[in-house]
């Protein structure tokens, strides 16, 4: 009733009915438009929301996967370096050795040729153990550092009688200087300073042990320079420790053996000097 009593009032007062009822219905268009206006907008928006929040959670899905493949490095991300010290370390840790071990190498005689060269032959003598086909003379020609220094490299010359030496800090770089130009699948490592049980440990492993010691396995002389006089180099390739006895190659005696005990304290004396090359394909 109301309805029609505004209705029959603004027929009265000389206003269309028509016109109000357009106007009433572009009202309601105008409203409708609004209402649909406004959730599109929020419809997009949270859209968007969605999808910038997926595109943030990738970037995070992505930066975690690097930084786990950076924080896992795996053993062929190693240097050569770093994988033959690996190696010794793991040696080094274990528990005990086999009570006898006997190596395959082969005997090099440094005479003639190599009078003061027993570091350069007992290199040879590892490395071709190892597979390689060197000749007597190749490291002392080719790869032997020189230097006036005995620890860092060869003091005179090897193929002389008035040649000193070179210690095993010195012969491990020369070993690497050899692999390098070979591209040899090979690791060095100096074993300075490590006790005698160690030196087992790494035969017991299959590895001879290039390993300082004097001429004839006699007492230690005199020091001059911080070279001691008899110094030699030998390879140890082996034990018996119920024999009492270690097997060596000596490039002045050839195939050698030695009072287990006497050897170690010589060894011992003369300052724990060794170095080792060995394979690297089971690192």
């Amino acid at each position: 009733m109301r309805l029609f009593d505004f209705l029959n009032k603004k027929r009265d007062s000389g206003i269309n009915i028509r016109t109000l009822i357009i106007y009433f219905s572009v009202f309601l268009v105008c409203i409708l438009l609004v209402i649909f206006a406004v959730n599109g907008s929020f419809s997009s928006k949270t859209g968007t929301a969605k999808v910038s929040n997926a595109v943030y959670h990738s970037r995070i899905d992505t930066k975690d996967e690097v930084v786990t493949e950076s924080t896992e490095p795996t053993v062929s991300d190693l240097t050569d370096r770093q994988k033959a010290a690996l190696k010794i370390e793991d040696i080094k840790k274990k528990d005990k050795t086999r009570d006898s071990v006997k190596l395959d190498v082969p005997e090099i005689i440094q005479y003639p040729e190599l009078p003061t060269g027993c570091e350069s032959v007992s290199l040879t003598i590892a490395l071709n153990s190892l597979g390689e086909k060197l000749e007597k003379t190749d490291i002392a020609e080719k790869y032997l550092i020189i230097s006036d220094d005995v620890n860092t490299g060869f003091v005179g010359n090897p193929f002389d009688y008035g040649g000193a030496g070179i210690y095993p800090e010195g012969l491990t770089e020369t070993a690497w200087v050899y692999i390098k130009d070979k591209n040899a699948d090979l690791g060095a490592a100096s074993l300075l300073g490590d006790s005698f049980d160690t030196v087992l440990k790494v035969v017991d492993s299959g590895i001879p042990v290039v390993i300082w010691t004097t001429s004839y396995y006699g007492p230690v002389m005199d020091y001059e320079d911080d070279f001691y006089l008899n110094e030699h180099c030998v390879v140890l390739y082996g034990y018996d420790k119920d024999e009492g006895l270690v097997y060596l190659s000596d490039p002045e005696t050839g195939y050698n053996t030695c009072d287990i005990d006497q050897f170690e304290g010589i060894y011992n004396e003369t300052g724990k000097m060794a170095m080792a090359v060995f394979s690297l394909e089971e690192v």
